[in-house]
């Protein structure tokens, strides 16, 4: 039965493909046939297909977005990015001069074409397939509107496609006028102004048909990239574009060359642009400038409005950071061109990603909307040490190394440099833990010229720091101009362990309808041994305890935390970066020009203003140490001499990468085993019959010998005429017992000199002696 049942379904499949083999034969005969006609057939289908769909197909919604909306790191609505002007006109009460400009810049070819430029878009598609891109549109003025109203957000070939479909349709159902009034009313032109009508009354205070040939032009020009055109944000390029426009109308004979001449010549007075009264505003105009800069299509999503935009942002750290300028803050201020001086910023960064967690940009936004976070330049002093000892740490030194802090000058070009240290520390020299806590510029430029300056330029990069560097002896100093942002974000590599980030304050993009229009992730790469990046963590801890130049925080803010101060000559600018395992805060202080400098140093203003702002930021959030990597050593260090304490050493505990720790014991502060007379408390002599064993160190061993005892012995042998046939030589001076010695000759070996390390048979210390590095920063 099976067999008969295969059979069966064989022949079936059989006759199948017999079937198919006819029909694909014949189908083959047609095209033979009547290929010829193919070529007129297909098009023609295409065609008429293609009229066919454009009578049937009605026009989607058009799309009117409102406010783009901002949210927290949290995932809660924050506030609006900014407020939407639309003020809607009527086609005649805009003047032909304007009309002109906007034609003659974005589309000459308007009244020419029924909504597809063919030669534009040819000459368009050619670039892109040179450059492998979509960047060049070829769009005329109806594919713009077909664009903003139906197809807002995608940048692709098929949405090009349902453009130019979407154009067609529009120049069928609506009239050439119809469909420029649409534009105009509907264009971007930036800081949040949709239309000529809100346009001309941001820019200028007034109604479109008041418009001048030289301010249409102006309008005109702003239209392909309102960030990077608009006359409050760059009046060159704003004035150099309108010329470009003003010289094309020319060239359509849309004005003649006089009156093109007469528009150059007129000076351009803006209205004022109104400061809009909004949380985080620094923050909000950065989201911008992110956007923009990471987003290929980031400036047209900005023009369209209407997104949903989730941000880095903490509400409780920006207003830490708000309050603490506002109130921790405290010198005499004055005015200069309607700007409080001196100025004052903080930023706030996630050491693990990068994330910027708050940004004040200024006192008073609505006096100033320059982002002095972002854009200022400004030495940073003694803030960019650390960079310093980091190369060092690197290259052989350690915590322990002890550092001469006695001047030096050096051939600078054709002059003599000679560094000088603003303050007596007590000692002629300070381990590098010492000379960084307080400060000293004698041993960073020491160590910048022992490194040379190309290797602490080159660190400094490495961590994030991206401004050019000048690699002088100076530089240690920090003397090369930077931003605060990028300051701050050299310091996350050390607070998170190494690792190099990328600020950024975007983390998703999204359409009002919840579509995805863009991720961002954090950006992380190792770049700096996480043992050193502890070890320079944990020496800027002093900074601000006992003696370091923030030492009279006192314990602020209340967790452990790391940071340095710097101040610039003649105390022109301020800066304290510090930061814990979970925040990096960097606080700036300093007149925005001018000669004029602040009242006192870093240490005095920029440390409190730090200090209450991380207080507020991390309430609520637990303590936490910093996480010491594995390859760390701790050894007890004698405070005098840097070398391995003894039991009678004053020591603290330091950390060394393993390998770099010292191997030679103390010998200043040396335990010796002394034989004491108890009757006169001196080292015992040989008469000396009651005596016991006493510990010193070597600074506070007992001098002189025991004469009471032998006066005695020497009174009773004259009498009793009894002579004593033993040598005192043999003995010793002191009768010293175990591994210490009491006097005499032996107490040459405890005058050695300080750090002298001493051969020591150990084959590990012999490669230590030997090595590059170690000689470089050997004590």
């Amino acid at each position: 039965m099976d067999s008969q049942t295969d059979h069966g379904s064989s022949e079936r499949w059989a006759d199948r493909r017999r079937n198919g083999n006819d029909r694909l034969s014949q189908a083959r005969a047609f095209l033979r046939k009547y290929r010829r006609y193919l070529p007129i057939v297909l098009p023609g289908l295409f065609v008429f297909i293609f009229f066919v769909a454009l009578a049937l197909f009605s026009l989607p919604t058009p799309y009117y977005p409102g406010s783009s909306q901002v949210f927290d790191q949290g995932g809660a609505f924050y506030a609006q990015l900014g407020t939407e002007i639309f003020q809607p006109v009527d086609l005649a009460e805009i003047p032909q001069s304007f009309i002109s400009a906007v034609i003659s810049a974005e589309d000459d070819r308007f009244y020419e074409h029924a909504g597809i430029d063919l030669r534009a878009l040819i000459r368009a598609l050619w670039y892109d397939v040179r450059n492998r891109s979509l960047g060049q549109g070829g769009s005329t003025i109806t594919m713009q509107v077909a664009k903003n109203l139906y197809l807002p957000f995608d940048k692709t070939i098929v949405r090009k496609l349902t453009e130019m479909f979407y154009a067609l349709k529009l120049e069928r159902v609506y009239s050439k006028n119809e469909i420029l009034e649409m534009y105009l009313n509907r264009v971007f032109f930036g800081h949040g102004t949709y239309g000529v009508g809100a346009a001309a009354h941001f820019y200028f205070g007034k109604k479109p048909a008041q418009l001048t040939l030289s301010e249409s032009a102006l309008l005109a020009g702003i239209l392909p990239g309102p960030e990077i055109y608009s006359p409050y944000r760059n009046m060159e390029d704003a004035t150099r574009r309108r010329n470009l426009i003003l010289n094309r109308m020319v060239e359509l004979e849309q004005i003649t060359p006089e009156a093109a001449d007469q528009a150059k010549k007129e000076s351009i007075k803006l209205a004022g642009m109104k400061v809009p009264n909004r949380p985080a505003p620094y923050f909000m105009d950065y989201i911008y400038q992110e956007i923009v800069a990471c987003f290929p299509d980031g400036e047209t999503w900005l023009q369209q409005g209407g997104l949903k935009i989730y941000t880095t942002l903490d509400p409780q750290a920006q207003q830490a950071a708000e309050f603490a300028l506002k109130t921790g803050y405290k010198t005499k201020q004055w005015k200069e061109n309607g700007v409080t001086q001196p100025q004052g910023a903080i930023v706030a960064l996630a050491p693990e990603s990068g994330a910027i967690k708050a940004m004040v940009g200024g006192l008073n936004y609505q006096e100033t909307q320059f982002n002095r976070i972002t854009s200022a330049k400004r030495q940073p002093g003694s803030a960019f040490k650390p960079f310093v000892y980091g190369t060092a740490l690197e290259n052989g030194l350690t915590a322990a190394t002890l550092m001469s802090i006695e001047p030096k000058s050096y051939q600078n070009g054709s002059g003599i440099y000679t560094p000088t240290d603003s303050h007596e520390f007590g000692s002629e020299m300070l381990t590098a833990r010492e000379a960084l806590a307080c400060s000293s510029n004698v041993v960073a430029v020491e160590l910048g010229y022992r490194l040379g300056p190309e290797s602490v330029a080159s660190f400094a990069a490495r961590l994030g720091i991206t401004a050019e560097l000048e690699p002088n002896l100076s530089l240690p100093l920090g003397t090369s101009e930077l931003t605060p942002l990028e300051l701050a974000a050299a310091y996350a590599a050390l607070a998170n362990g190494g690792g190099k980030v990328q600020p950024f304050c975007v983390t998703r993009i999204e359409t009002i309808e919840g579509k995805v229009l863009a991720e961002q992730k954090p950006k992380r790469e190792q770049v700096l041994d996480a043992r050193i990046a502890y070890i320079v963590t944990d020496m800027l801890r002093d900074v601000i305890k006992g003696n370091g130049t923030a030492g009279h925080l006192n314990g602020r803010p209340g967790r452990p935390a790391a940071g340095k101060t710097g101040t610039s000559q003649n105390n022109k600018d301020a800066w304290f970066v510090g930061y814990t395992p979970n925040l990096v805060g960097l606080v700036y202080l300093g007149p925005d020009r001018g000669q004029k400098g602040l009242p006192a140093g870093a240490g005095a203003l920029a440390a409190p203003v730090w200090a209450t702002f991380m207080e507020k930021a991390l309430v609520g959030v637990p303590p936490v140490d910093f996480t010491k990597p594995a390859g760390l050593v701790e050894r007890a260090i004698c405070d005098v001499t840097s070398l391995l304490a003894t039991a009678v050493c004053p020591n603290h505990a330091e950390y060394f990468v393993a390998g770099t720790d010292p191997t030679v014991f103390c010998r200043v502060h040396r335990e010796l085993h002394i034989t004491i007379c108890r009757k006169s408390g001196l080292p015992a002599g040989a008469s000396c019959k009651d005596t016991e064993v006493r510990i010193f160190d070597a600074e506070h061993r007992p001098t002189g010998q025991c004469r009471r005892c032998s006066a005695w012995d020497n009174f009773w042998k004259w009498l009793t005429g009894k002579s004593d046939t033993k040598s005192d030589s043999g003995s010793g001076a002191g009768g010293g017992t175990g591994g210490g010695t009491g006097g005499g000759a032996n107490d040459r070996d405890n005058q050695s000199q300080i750090g002298d390390d001493g051969p020591t048979g150990n084959d590990q210390n012999k490669e230590r002696q030997q090595s590059p590095l170690r000689k470089l920063f050997s004590p």
